[in-house]
């Protein structure tokens, strides 16, 4: 880690991932671009280490053999992102952009839903996108 955050994937360990992105562009200054992610991971307990906070002391598992991804609280995470970029004039772009993320778990704290929408100008520069 660096900062604590982790240097390979943000999810950490214990979990699979299946990732869809779709580009199309219709009109000449029109670009749609559609993001799918869907995970499936094991959340780690309080007292006992899935793989799935590297932070925590990994000498804290449950068993040393018979491990599985996804074991723990099972969770299943989906990531729906879409983005439709205009080009107003040369170098001048307007995006549109909705994400929805949604967690589901038999535990009901660890359950969310969130959904964003946001209208950005920019002017010369590439979309910051960090959802990987």
């Amino acid at each position: 880690t660096n900062y604590n955050q982790a240097l390979a994937h943000p999810m950490g360990a214990n979990f699979n991932e299946k990732i869809a992105i779709l580009r199309y562009q219709p009109l000449g200054r029109l670009m749609l671009t559609g993001k799918i992610f869907y995970t499936k991971f094991g959340a780690d307990t309080s007292s006992v280490n899935f793989g799935g906070n590297i932070l925590k002391d990994y000498r804290k598992y449950p068993h040393p053999f018979g491990n599985v991804v996804g074991q723990g609280a099972s969770n299943t995470l989906i990531y729906l992102s879409f983005t439709a970029t205009y080009q107003i004039k040369h170098n001048l772009f307007i995006d549109f952009n909705q994400i929805i993320r949604k967690v589901e778990s038999p535990v009901k704290t660890m359950n969310t839903h969130t959904s964003i929408t946001s209208i950005a100008l920019r002017f010369n520069i590439p979309q910051r996108v960090q959802e990987f």
